[in-house]
């Protein structure tokens, strides 16, 4: 036991590993010295317990592990294996390897359990980076746009992109693996081929134009770059070549001749400025639009650059993008441009690289544009300015209307109610001649006509607005709304800012009206909740109801005259309008207004 007890302690002491020793019975838990240089803990004075271990446990690993470990002590197994992370004392944590053998007693329980635990965090770190770089390799092979594809020394086919596939026309790579690519090339160019297969494997890389005919017929022309492909040792295992079809390339110079006439005539033509120039910003040749734009003569503006027709912050601020033309992609940007006599012309410049390798400008002058831009900016601002003064004249003609529909009419029919009241008490009470029977009819519809009267002052122009302010005025018309609708309502307020423009109070509270009014009209709903909250800056109202909802897309293209209402009425008094609906889900307006207090 002894001898046994003492290679233990020299095993724990001669590994790299962390060994560990648990007595259950008295929960006392060993580690050897691995464990606290490893973790970055001290050895404590006291006796260790699994406690340390399971605290060290990563937060989402913790319950597994211990499912799986109080599993394999309580059942009949005497080994257990997991893989866990656990936490040094940095707060870092290791990815952990763990196994331990499960002593048991006469009666089958486990008493002891002696185990280690490898630090794997490395050698997952190292695994992890080799499928990366595998998955960074195979992804750039399959989507790279060229051919890329490895022969043997043979001209045996051993592996090709998708893209080297597709131009060869073979539908998968079990198609044409491990067999001669000779016999796609054309004859002319096998020799040559074959040349350059030998002096690859001999270690020097080489360059091949030939062409091509794909196994359904289609013949290309293909520009090959190869080179010698290595394993560990320096030993030539391939030849790695990656092709380019430049079939397109070829078949334009070929056309650039004729092409060239063709485009002389319609550049010659073109009312647009039209510039023709390297990928210095040399400028090569330019048409008669040019000319009459810059003021340059022909002459002079060969002679001459971007550089010199851009303005310096042009140059700056937005220069000529040369590398996203050269992928094929067209730009349009607005630029100033400077004329020979020192002027600025706003141009629409439209850029795009000719497959020579040269760019080509189409440039519009867009002065005309912007004066008519800025003129209808102009009318705008000016009907907006004429809408928010007749919005104005019409509260006020509302308010004056409201003020002699209650102080005038309303007084004359309280004063009329009165004397029909005192000629209804002259009559005897008992008295049921049709002239009192009458007088009561007649006491009823004047009651009725006064709170007819009230409710179209009101909604004319409600005197809470002015007296109590638009929190008061919106909790009044919620509740009339409400009283009249049968609709549940709530109102949640935050406190009014003081001094609230009598524009902002006025258009919020017609906005509320008008949004109410189509939740009674088109919504079905059965509840309406409104928000209205400030602070130093902001005023936002919002209403919420639970109804039908709508497709906006299908409102916006109809220009409910309802909804640009309130967008312009927002708009005047500088806020916001949004409008949130689908189809059975409700719908919600947000309205946000500056208020700058």
């Amino acid at each position: 036991m002894l001898k046994s007890t003492e290679r233990f302690n020299i095993v724990s002491k001669a590994t790299s590993d962390i060994v560990w020793d648990w007595f259950m019975a008295e929960n006392t838990f060993w580690w050897n010295d691995n464990y606290y240089s490893i973790i970055g803990v001290s050895r404590s004075p006291g006796i260790a317990t699994i406690d340390e271990w399971y605290q060290r446990l990563h937060p989402e690993d913790y319950e597994r592990v211990r499912k799986k470990f109080l599993g394999a002590i309580g059942g009949d197994q005497h080994f257990w294996t997991d893989e866990y992370r656990y936490r040094k004392n940095d707060g870092s944590y290791l990815n952990i390897y763990d196994r331990g053998y499960i002593i048991r007693n006469n009666s089958g329980i486990a008493i002891r359990m002696i185990g280690s635990m490898v630090d794997m965090t490395q050698v997952l770190k190292a695994q992890k980076e080799v499928e990366e770089s595998e998955n960074r390799l195979r992804t750039i092979f399959n989507n790279e746009p060229e051919c890329i594809k490895l022969l043997d020394s043979k001209g045996l086919l051993l592996d090709m992109n998708p893209a080297g596939l597709s131009m060869i026309e073979a539908d998968s790579i079990e198609l044409v693996k491990n067999k001669s690519v000779l016999g796609i090339i054309d004859e002319d160019y096998r020799t040559s081929f074959a040349n350059l297969c030998q002096d690859v494997f001999k270690g020097n890389p080489g360059k091949l134009l030939f062409a091509i005919t794909g196994l359904k017929g289609t013949r290309r022309w293909m520009e090959t770059h190869a080179v010698p492909m290595r394993d560990g040792s320096g030993k030539i295992t391939a030849l790695l070549a990656v092709t380019r079809d430049i079939s397109d390339k070829r078949k334009a110079e070929e056309e650039l001749i004729s092409n060239e006439r063709k485009y002389r005539t319609l550049v010659e033509q073109a009312v647009d400025a039209i510039a023709l120039y390297d990928a210095n910003g040399k400028l090569l040749d330019v048409n008669t639009g040019a000319i009459n734009l810059l003021g340059y003569s022909r002459e002079e503006l060969q002679h001459m650059s971007l550089r010199d027709v851009l303005t310096d912050e042009e140059i700056k601020v937005r220069p000529v993008q040369y590398e996203v033309l050269k992928t094929g992609k067209s730009t349009v940007k607005q630029r100033a441009m400077r004329k020979k006599d020192g002027t600025i012309v706003q141009t629409e410049v439209r850029s795009q690289q000719l497959p020579d390798g040269r760019f080509l400008s189409v440039i519009r002058d867009l002065t005309d544009r912007i004066k008519a831009e800025e003129e209808l900016k102009e009318s705008y601002k000016a009907i907006r300015t004429l809408t928010d003064h007749l919005q104005k004249v019409r509260e006020e003609e509302r308010a004056h209307i409201a003020r002699e529909i209650h102080d005038e009419l309303g007084q004359q029919l309280t004063v009329l109610k009165m004397d029909v009241a005192w000629l209804n008490k002259k009559i005897d009470a008992a008295d049921e001649s049709p002239l009192k029977i009458k007088m009561k009819e007649l006491l009823t519809m004047l009651d009725g006509t006064v709170k007819t009267v009230r409710r179209i002052s009101s909604e004319l122009r409600p005197s809470l607005l002015d007296d109590m302010g638009l929190f008061a005025a919106l909790e009044w018309h919620l509740e009339d709304f409400s009283k009249r609708t049968g609709l549940e309502t709530s109102l949640v307020t935050g406190k009014e800012p003081e001094k609230l423009p009598d524009n902002i109070k006025t258009g919020l509270y017609r906005i509320f009206q008008e949004s109410l009014t189509n939740v009674a009209r088109h919504a079905n709903a059965s509840k309406i909740t409104v928000k209205a909250e400030a602070n130093d800056k902001m005023l936002v109202l919002s209403i919420e109801d639970d109804g039908v909802g709508f497709d906006i897309s299908k409102v916006k293209s109809k220009k409910t005259l309802g909804i640009l209402g309130m967008q312009e009425r927002s708009a005047m008094m500088g806020g916001h309008y949004s409008i949130t609906a689908a189809p059975g889900k409700g719908t919600i307006i947000v309205v946000s207004v500056p208020i700058n207090l």
